[in-house]
């Protein structure tokens, strides 16, 4: 079973190399270290292999391992980590990476050779800095102990040093070797200085291997063999000598009892040595006409001279940090004292993101490929932002510090995350939005994500939905772009533009927050996070489909369908109907019942928003425009209610004294701060919940999806629509109590002692609770939407039937002057809807205002009228409820008589 992850970082050692002391199971490279072992096993093995005539001999078994990744993903670190575990580790004592290799555990390592990339130069190469560092360490053991070898010894190996050297001067020397190559008049003893060039490689395996008996001495009986390190950092960083460097080590260091460990890009390699068939093929590709077909085959060639010199096999490739299962970081000083220990977490990104939001208070959540825009995608970028975090102050609550943190938090946006993740002319955009007042914000925002949607090609074409403010700067569009953004964009550029505004978003409304600026945070927000897509979060009324989650109410009956449920017995109901002007007056301060009368108009505004039309006819979220109460004291006809509402009105209590227009009733302010006092310390938790999750817009987009994938309830068996409501509210608030947990919750947090559907009210010097079940307040709101629906429906219905049945009775008694036309009907009816039904009908009254008209002498009696529209009546309900409803037997008997007594007519 593979053990949790730990990401180490010690204060003052971020950003050096991190060369482990041990490798652990719960390194977050183990995995990678474990591979490298097995690689450096099967080169120890190829080793140990006897010797074959040299003439058989092709090349040697590649004794390369490449650490490989982006810039900053940690290859350095892993490498040395690595190099320092095979050089000091005693494998076969314990369990380590080495645990499993044989050839490893019979292998004594000299001490390592680590050449960085600043020391290749025009001057310097590969050979040079090897050749120089052996005869360095060579002469460092040889001066602290000049007996650690005899005469000879010494004399082999300096000569040895002297044959090798001597080659590599004659291999930098490139136009002395073309003269001594082509001077057919010279002592033919050159021949033997070139044949030393030409046996470099042999000559410097000679060497290390005498190299390796001085420097290691006489091995013990566990160890029957001997090799060199040799680490080589960011070759492909020294762009201009890339490919000769990596030429050498493919001529003269794949040899035996040598391993090379590099930490490379791989692709920056590829292009340096592209680089290089660019400028040996330049005459071809500038006189060439496919240059296309040149340019493929150039980089094909590049591809497979690196596929040769670095096998697939023998390449590491680092994790994507943010790829990391199973972790958690530990921040630590030099003193093993710990600043920040982890939880352990789904993944590396999680640890980070509970790291923020222990800093900051801000949540961010990771998407559904399991990653998040805002975090590094390499090591590097990951300590820099846990050091960022780190050297924050610890908030322990405090508003104030949780304020700075936010601010240090921000700069690092601006400065540091923009310029990274975003080009260039968008970047600077942001920049300058992060500075700009809530108005002109939101106004840039929309125009931005707008434009920016429109112009992508990765998204899926879906019809966008548009909800209309009473305003340019709406709060609520710029949160539906981004929700259109999540939804349907894909590409990877275009999702990390829009999440910048999450970020953004995010930040300024938790500055709000940890200033208390709960006003301007309202008028930031607006009145909605999501209006018109605040759908499906609660299911629907049964059978009509009215929509449970947003509907319209008239006024009057919002606030006395509250009266009757708070105060049954109490005289304060408002008069009035919901389709006439209804006027309010002050509530007198000698009025019983005033306290009373508040606490519904608090209610009425917790619940409702105002709403209007635009010239289209078009629905219009409205804030600051209307006033649940007109200076007139006529009450605004209709409210939309709604959940959302109900969430942010809590967050800012002190918004309602405006929106319902509060002084008109005689209400004072300092009065109304009174009441919402009480409501903000005894309802402080689910408060703060609603305000935690409607202020980060990770949180709140997610939120509302939550709720629609778990909006079912046990409501079926109920059979009033109160119950059936209060059911659906019920899991709503068990949604927000579960969401809590899983997103806002801590070690030591407990959402389920928190009742997110009551409401308290006050509490007198006795303790007894004056609350609200708001669960079953919404559910008798909902029942009244549904009767003022069905009262509606009825007038409608009751309407156009009796249009129907005057015009039908018109035919019957009025006589015409012009010819009308003879209509069919049936005498026997096979379509038997009510629809059909009524079409014969309409033609035989039709025909008997023909028939009459033509024989004035003639009449039709009253009664004959009266039993004609009794019957087109009963024919009438039937086609409102269901135009294909068919008509019973006895209608239909019925029908034949009428036709059967009138055939004259027709």
């Amino acid at each position: 079973m593979t053990k949790d992850k730990i990401l180490t970082i010690v204060r003052g050692e971020e950003f050096k190399i991190n060369v482990k002391k041990e490798i652990e199971e719960t390194d977050i490279f183990y995995e990678q270290y474990v591979k490298a072992a097995r690689i450096l096993d099967d080169i120890a093995a190829s080793d140990s292999m006897p010797e074959v005539k040299e003439w058989l001999k092709t090349e040697s078994e590649n004794n390369i391992i490449a650490f490989c990744g982006e810039r900053g993903e940690g290859k350095s670190s892993a490498m040395m980590s690595f190099i320092n575990a095979a050089y000091t580790s005693d494998a076969g004592a314990k369990r380590t990476i080495f645990g499993d290799c044989e050839n490893v555990k019979k292998t004594l390592f000299a001490e390592p050779i680590v050449m960085d990339p600043s020391m290749f130069d025009d001057v310097h190469n590969v050979l040079d800095i090897v050749l120089a560092t052996l005869y360095r360490k060579f002469r460092v053991k040889y001066d602290l102990d000049n007996q650690c070898l005899g005469m000879n010894e010494r004399e082999k190996l300096l000569d040895q040093f002297q044959k090798v050297y001597r080659c590599v001067s004659l291999i930098n020397n490139q136009a002395k070797m073309l003269d001594n190559e082509y001077d057919y008049e010279g002592n033919i003893s050159k021949l033997a200085k070139l044949g030393e060039s030409t046996g470099l490689r042999n000559e410097l395996k000679q060497l290390i291997e005498q190299y390796l008996n001085v420097m290691l001495g006489v091995p013990g009986p566990d160890k029957s063999q001997k090799s060199l390190l040799i680490a080589i950092d960011d070759l492909d960083l020294c762009s201009s000598n890339a490919y000769k460097m990596t030429e050498q080590i493919r001529k003269y260091l794949i040899i035996p009892k040598v391993v090379i460990i590099m930490a490379v890009k791989v692709e920056q390699l590829q292009l340096c040595v592209l680089e290089e068939n660019f400028k040996s093929y330049e005459n071809i590709i500038g006189s060439g006409e496919r240059k296309s077909e040149l340019f493929n085959e150039m980089n094909s060639m590049a591809e497979r001279y690196i596929a040769k010199l670095i096998p697939r096999a023998r390449r590491i490739y680092l994790p994507k940090v943010q790829t990391i299962l199973h972790a958690r970081i530990l921040y630590e000083n030099k003193n093993k004292e710990i600043i920040f220990e982890g939880s352990v977490k789904d993944s590396m990104n999680e640890a980070v993101l509970d790291y923020i939001f222990l800093k900051t208070g801000m949540r961010f959540l990771i998407n559904k490929s399991n990653v998040n825009f805002l975090l590094p995608d390499n090591l590097r970028d990951m300590v820099n932002m846990i050091t960022l975090l780190g050297d924050m102050e610890e908030p322990g609550g405090d508003n104030s510090i949780y304020y700075n943190n936010i601010q240090r938090f921000c700069d690092y946006f601006e400065k540091e995350w923009l310029p990274s993740n975003l080009e260039s002319e968008d970047y600077k955009a942001i920049q300058k939005a992060v500075h700009n007042n809530y108005i002109q914000l939101h106004e840039d925002a929309e125009f931005a994500l707008r434009k920016f949607y429109n112009m992508t090609e990765k998204k899926v074409d879906v019809a966008v939905a548009d909800y209309f403010p009473e305003a340019n700067h709406s709060f609520f569009r710029v949160i539906n772009w981004l929700e259109v953004f999540r939804l349907n964009v894909f590409g990877n550029l275009e999702e990390k533009y829009a999440y910048a505004f999450y970020i953004l978003y995010t930040i300024r409304l938790n500055e709000l927050l940890r200033q208390k600026e709960y006003d301007e945070m309202a008028k930031f927000m607006g009145g909605y996070i999501w209006a018109g897509s605040f759908v499906n979060v609660l299911p629907n009324v049964q059978g009509n489909m009215l929509s449970r989650s947003r509907f319209i109410l008239p006024t009057i009956r919002v606030f006395n369908t509250i009266g009757r449920m708070l105060y049954p017995d109490a005289d304060i109901l408002l008069t009035g109907t919901a389709v006439t002007e209804n006027y309010v007056s002050k509530i007198s301060e000698k009025d019983g019942n005033r306290e009373k009368k508040i606490w519904v108009w608090l209610l009425l505004g917790l619940l409702s928003n105002t709403y209007g039309f635009n010239q289209s006819n078009q629905i219009v979220y409205t804030f600051y425009t209307l006033r649940v109460i007109f200076p007139n004291y006529v009450l605004l006809q209709n409210l939309h209610v709604s959940l959302e509402n109900f969430m942010i009105s809590l967050c800012n209590l002190t918004s309602l004294y405006e929106k319902i227009n509060m002084e008109l009733l005689g209400i004072e302010k300092d009065e109304f701060v009174k009441y919402i006092e009480n409501i903000e310390m005894y309802n402080k938790d689910v408060i703060d919940v609603f305000r935690n999750i409607l202020i980060n817009i990770d949180l709140s987009l997610k939120f509302k999806e939550y709720c629609q994938e778990h909006r079912e309830s046990r409501e079926r068996g109920i059979k009033d629509e109160v119950g059936r409501t209060k059911a659906a509210v019920d899991q709503f608030f068990r949604n927000v109590e579960n969401f809590a947990d899983k997103y806002l919750g801590g070690p030591n947090d407990d959402y389920t002692r928190i009742r997110f559907n009551s409401l308290v009210l006050d509490c007198d010097k006795e303790g007894n609770v004056t609350e609200v079940d708001i669960s079953q307040l919404y559910g008798f709101l909902v029942q009244a939407c549904v009767q003022n629906v069905e009262n509606i429906q009825t007038n409608t219905n009751n309407k156009k039937k009796e249009e129907e049945i005057n015009v039908f009775t018109s035919k019957l008694r009025e006589r015409v002057l012009f010819e009308i036309p003879l209509r069919v009907v049936s005498s026997y009816l096979r379509n038997k809807s009510a629809e059909n039904v009524k079409a014969n009908m309409d033609n035989l009254a039709s025909n008997i205002q023909r028939y009459y008209s033509k024989h004035p002498e003639e009449r039709i009696e009253n009664s004959e009228i009266m039993a004609l529209s009794s019957f087109y009546s009963k024919i009438i309900d039937l086609f409102i409820e269901d135009p294909k409803m068919n008509i019973s037997d006895e209608l239909h008997e019925e029908y034949k008589d009428i036709v059967y007594k009138f055939q004259k007519t027709c």
